[in-house]
């Protein structure tokens, strides 16, 4: 059976987390990058491919999403780091992340999922959100992971 290597990465507004996967079912890395600057978050994502060269970068489909400038700048400049490295890419809408987890009524419920599945993430798994308070950094780790969990569970071409 073929490997092969996912790195998924979902922008935070500190810097943005990863996931390094392999296929079948192997988490290989997971973390929080974060940085001042976009070039330190440019410079610690080579370092990331560098390391663990992937096959297949994944990412959020921003389209008709509330993404900060910021944000949509990091992932212009992902996407061009992704053509230079040959890199196939593949962009998930948020809607096929909720389809591969039928039943999920939001992220917590994906996430407490993704635990069941990947126990070891467990120490990562932040409270469930409360309407008032603002989303722990570290579900954007389950973020990153649901992006790789939907595109195995489509049929999503890469580009």
């Amino acid at each position: 059976m073929t490997c092969t290597r996912y790195l998924a990465i979902d922008p935070t507004t500190a810097g943005f987390a990863y996931v390094v996967f392999e296929s079948p079912d192997r988490l290989v890395d997971w973390g929080l990058a974060t940085g001042r600057s976009d070039a330190e978050w440019t410079h610690r994502l080579e370092s990331l491919i560098s390391l663990y060269a992937p096959e297949v970068l994944i990412t959020e489909d921003g389209t008709g999403t509330r993404r900060g400038r910021r944000a949509v700048t990091f992932l212009e400049g992902v996407q061009t780091i992704a053509l230079l490295r040959s890199l196939w890419t593949v962009h998930i809408p948020k809607r096929k992340v909720f389809e591969a987890f039928p039943g999920a009524k939001g992220k917590h419920d994906i996430a407490e999922s993704l635990v069941e599945r990947f126990p070891e993430l467990r120490p990562r798994l932040p409270r469930k959100r409360q309407a008032w308070t603002s989303e722990d950094a570290r579900m954007r780790i389950f973020d990153s992971l649901a992006l790789i969990a939907a595109h195995l569970a489509t049929d999503i071409h890469t580009s």
